[in-house]
């Protein structure tokens, strides 16, 4: 799921939303834009201070009529804040938006995941790989007919020429090359560049090509277009293939799901974040790959989460639970039983120092905590009445 926004330019990967439901119009002075980056785990050191700057043609002040329209405006940050996961704050001096709260200075804020070492081109070289992750219609032409987004979803794409009307590219998996009738030389539906991410070569030593077991059983989703689904779950003891692990950029809203879900940004969610470039883990289909998608597609915000979602090895024989009474289980049988906690953010040793975990659950969260031990305590599972 792409945020919406006014640009195409991934270098301004973020966006501020600007709504009037009622009351006056109100006028917004963004060059008094203000933000601030509070680490969100302890482990990620201290408050920095972001400049935000917004894309090109950005006004220095946008009315904000009470239609109930939204307004979106993209930007990016400069800042000092080394890699981590953030809590976001932009402030907007003398600006409201809640005819409840009159004369309310706004702070808009959620969680984000931040690597600001990495460097998205503003136009794109031959030989520039991309990955095709987008469900939006686009004229990809191979051998005179169109293709359809399921045939290419989760493929890799290497820009092979520029021409007068459009670009060209060979695809894995296709003998010829495929064009795209486009004036752009920034900006192409559907395909997020690849980027060098010197990083990741600990994660591809340990992971690629390995066979991997999901903590709480695998959950993965495909949706290549906005009328078609699927999805490959399996037992604790299903197993994938790891194919390649990639950095992109591609701006999405992201949930911490012990299953490795990729959802859509949601500020109540404590396990929601957004990125501007997330890690991409692409697995082999233990047999024919699920309709519509020919591969299966991971989103995760970084590195660290691949501990507390994978494991190399598979699960050990567990304790049979009964009543769903979990009293007494190690954190590692809950966690093989259940997920890591997926309203937490964290590494994975920080995920086992902790006395409670959070889960996202619907209506309420579920907490379970842990004596000193480690041992379940209590789950608290609340209900509605």
């Amino acid at each position: 799921m792409r945020f919406p926004s006014t640009s195409d330019d991934l270098r301004y990967p973020h966006s501020l939303w600007l709504r009037n439901e009622a009351g006056p119009s109100r006028t917004v002075e963004l060059t008094n834009v203000t933000a601030r980056l509070a680490p969100i785990t302890p482990e990620l050191g201290r408050v920095s201070s972001a400049r935000v700057v917004f894309a090109p043609g950005t006004p220095t002040s946008v009315e904000v009529r009470p239609t109930g329209e939204q307004i979106v405006l993209p930007f990016r940050l400069e800042t000092s804040a080394p890699r981590g996961i953030y809590a976001l704050e932009l402030n907007l001096p003398g600006s409201s938006f809640s005819e409840n709260q009159p004369g309310f200075d706004p702070v808009i804020d959620y969680p984000l995941a931040h690597a600001p070492d990495l460097r998205v081109p503003k136009t794109y070289r031959i030989g520039q790989q991309f990955l095709h992750l987008g469900n939006t219609p686009a004229d990809y032409r191979y051998q005179g007919r169109r293709l359809q987004n399921a045939a290419v979803y989760g493929r890799m794409f290497t820009l092979t020429g520029y021409q007068k009307d459009g670009v060209r590219f060979r695809i894995d998996g296709l003998p010829q090359e495929v064009r795209l009738k486009t004036a752009s030389r920034s900006h192409f539906p559907n395909l997020a560049p690849v980027l060098n991410d010197p990083y990741l070569a600990g994660a591809r030593r340990a992971y690629m090509g390995r066979r991997v077991w999901a903590y709480g059983g695998f959950s993965l989703t495909c949706s290549p277009d906005p009328n078609s689904y699927a999805s490959a779950g399996g037992t604790l003891r299903a197993s994938l293939r790891i194919r390649r692990i990639l950095r992109v950029a591609w701006p999405v809203g992201l949930g911490l799901a012990g299953s490795g879900g990729l959802g859509g940004y949601n500020a109540a969610s404590p396990g929601d974040l957004m990125t501007g470039t997330p890690l991409v883990v692409q697995y082999e289909p233990r047999a024919a790959p699920p309709q519509p998608c020919p591969l299966l597609t991971q989103l995760l915000a970084d590195s660290w989460q691949l501990q507390s979602l994978l494991s190399l090895t598979p699960p050990p024989e567990l304790p049979r639970i009964q009543n769903q009474d979990y009293v007494g289980l190690s954190r590692q049988e809950y966690a093989w039983l259940e997920g890591y906690p997926d309203a937490t953010f964290g590494s994975l040793s920080y995920l086992l120092k902790l006395k409670t975990w959070k889960y996202i659950n619907i209506p309420f969260p579920t907490k379970v905590t842990f004596d000193q031990h480690g041992l379940v305590l209590e789950q608290d599972v609340p209900q509605l009445p």
